[in-house]
This record gives C-alpha cells, structure tokens and sequence, in this order.
C-alpha cells in the first residue's frame, strides 16, 4: 500500500506461498482490502491494522475464485469463479449466503465471469459475462436484486464481456466490451443512453443517444427486464 500524497509505501501485506495478488480492490468505505492469490483464494485485510482478517475459498467446482467486489455497506461479499457461478457471504460471520447462477439460454452455454459491481445502495449486484457455446442470445451482462437473489436485468452481447461500473447515484451502469466500447445504460428507462467508443485516429468519441446508430439500436432489443419496480 502506498501513501498516494507522500509517494511511499505505508506497509507490504503478503498472501501465503503464492507469487501473484491480483486484483486488489479496497471496500468502499476503505477499512478492507481484498485480493485473489494464484492459490485460487480471496484474502481480506484491515486496512488500519494491516492485519489479514479472513481468508475465503471458492465453494464451487471452479475452484479458483476470479473476481469479487465488496457492497457498500461491507456487510456482504461477491465472488465468481470460472465455473459460471456467484457467490454471496457474509463477511463479518464468513458464512456463505447464496449461490448464484448466471442465466443460460441452454445447458451449452458457458460463460467467462469478467467483473462484478454493486450499486450505491446495495440493491442491485451486476456481473459481466462473456459468452462461450451455441447461443447467440447469450447476455452480456446479467443484474440480480440481492435481497431476493432473482434475476431483474439482462443486458445484450454487445454491451458486455468486459468490466463493469455503477454511478455513484445508482443511475446508471456503465459495460465495457472487448472491442474498446463503453456502454452506458439508463437503469430507469432501462436502455442505452449513450456509448463511448475508442478510435484510433481521433480517440474518445462520445455518441448522444438521440440519432444513434444500428449498434444502439440492436442493443436495446436485446435488453430484458423481468421487474418493473427492481431499483
């Protein structure tokens, strides 16, 4: 961990016999710090006593736990791993809360787990998947309601496969893909409401929804919502 003000490292937080901390990610309010070990486990510290505080295993046939993401109130911990499946815990008691099952449109169907997000509040958990098998409706994204762990968005191919992020007012969730798009959704109107796409002759463009193209067009067909009242 380094002190960003006074460029110098504050302390050096280890995870047993591994040779890789990937994707180290602090919990919203700043007091844990988490990052996945080559040894396919998540490690959790407290920030203030650099003390490693737990340690969780993937409960899965995957094995290996690829991403998390900590909700805002650090009460509740996400995990995914490469057998196509979430996982909720309690983070406080270390007690496993759900298990969930990313959408598949047949038994087919695989899918690569790329990123995980909360919303602001809580609510909402949203996963970016990218999609392996026969299905050509596969989403790109899929939004469960955490309370009641049901499915209330699918988001399209094309506006997924890559991280994923909430605004800060829960307004909107922004998807990235691997072909260097952003795409933004408009979670009341629950459609696209623009799209940032990377080019290489005049960079960043930034395309208003009003007059969009097919691309945008298409995205919003493919977008399923299964509860009117799921904010």
């Amino acid at each position: 961990m380094w002190d960003v003000a006074g460029h110098r490292v504050l302390a050096t937080l280890t995870v047993p016999g591994s040779s890789t901390a990937a994707q180290p990610a602090f919990s919203p309010d700043g007091a844990l710090l988490g990052a996945v070990s080559d040894d396919g486990n998540l490690y959790v510290w407290n920030v203030a006593t650099r003390r490693r505080t737990a340690v969780f295993a993937d409960p899965g046939s995957g094995g290996e736990i690829s991403g998390f993401a900590f909700s805002p109130d650090r009460h509740t911990l996400a995990t995914f791993d490469s057998g196509d499946y979430v996982y909720l815990w309690d983070i406080s008691h270390r007690r496993l809360l759900a298990r969930l099952a990313p959408f598949r449109v047949n038994s087919s169907d695989n899918n690569v787990l790329s990123g995980a997000a909360f919303s602001a509040n809580g609510k909402l958990l949203a996963i970016s998947l990218s999609p392996f098998g026969q299905s050509s409706s596969m989403p790109g994204a899929v939004i469960w309601a955490v309370a009641t762990h049901r499915i209330v968005g699918k988001l399209p191919p094309d506006t997924g496969g890559g991280g994923l992020a909430f605004s800060p007012d829960g307004a909107t969730l922004a998807l990235g893909d691997d072909f260097g798009n952003v795409t933004l959704w408009d979670l009341a109107g629950k459609t696209v409401a623009r799209t940032l796409k990377d080019s290489a002759n005049t960079g960043l463009r930034e395309r208003q929804r009003p007059g969009m193209g097919p691309a945008i067009r298409s995205a919003n067909r493919g977008a399923q919502w299964s509860d009117p009242a799921w904010r």
